[in-house]
């Protein structure tokens, strides 16, 4: 395992991994037992834990963000580190809901509570910041603040497509060294929860239904809803949990799901 803590240090991770043959895997928030094969070197991330946030006019090209806002998360940071810092600057990126997952979530997909509303936690993603596996070479791939570009990075050519290629499956085309996000307005959030006493399994698949049919079809964008099956003092339970985002004010009226 390496632990690299500048650019250049990831950078000669692959020239060395390139010269041997060896190959490479990258530990980014270690929430995957992926991150970790034998005879495989490991890329440790964990001194890259940054998360830095540009307000609008900052940075001199147009971010395309509802709020004006960006986000630079290094690839070390955890979601909940991110959470953390964007919320109390009044910003916010659409994220999954475990506070110890790293930078796989947003390279593959990441689906949380704000998705109905912003999309996934990929689909927020501007840019980024990559070690090619093939040269390398640092790149700047898409809208990369210039004051979190590395000396001596570069526009690849075929930039496009590796933006749009990475928001999904980035974790298979170079080391990530960081992301930049677009930013939205942070919500004020209730949550509400229900445990519902399960007599059988029968039971339980009738109320899933039923929680799927009446409560879950109709509730608006700006509400997510997590319904989960769990064993407590020898009794099956429904648990449910609701959450409600508004920028504006909490006004709905979620019903009951049972």
């Amino acid at each position: 395992i390496i632990r690299p803590t500048e650019v250049r240090h990831v950078q000669q991770c692959v020239q060395w991994a390139l010269k041997h043959g060896v190959g490479l895997t990258v530990v980014g928030g270690g929430h995957s037992g992926h991150c970790l094969w034998p005879n495989v070197v490991s890329v440790d991330m964990g001194a890259f834990d940054q998360v830095h946030i540009l307000t609008a006019g900052e940075d001199e090209r147009k971010s395309g963000s509802d709020s004006g806002s960006l986000v630079v998360a290094e690839a070390g940071c955890k979601t909940g580190d991110i959470v953390r810092k964007t919320m109390a600057a009044g910003v916010t990126v659409p994220l999954g809901a475990r506070p110890s997952v790293g930078a796989g979530l947003w390279l593959q997909g990441g689906i949380g509570h704000l998705a109905r509303l912003h999309g996934l936690a990929c689909d927020a993603i501007v840019g980024a910041v990559v070690v090619s596996v093939d040269s390398s070479q640092a790149l700047c791939v898409g809208h990369v603040p210039s004051q979190h570009r590395p000396a001596g990075a570069v526009h690849p050519e075929n930039e496009t497509d590796l933006l749009w290629a990475m928001k999904g499956a980035g974790t298979n085309f170079g080391i990530v060294v960081s992301v930049t996000f677009k930013a939205y307005a942070a919500p004020t959030y209730s949550i509400r929860n229900w445990v519902v006493p399960l007599s059988d399994s029968l039971e339980a698949r009738l109320r899933l239904s039923d929680f799927d049919k009446l409560v879950a079809r109709k509730l608006p964008r700006n509400c997510s809803a997590d319904a989960y099956l769990y064993w407590d003092t020898d009794q099956l339970h429904l648990g449910v949990t609701m959450f409600e985002s508004s920028t504006t004010g909490l006004a709905f009226e979620i019903p009951t799901p049972m």
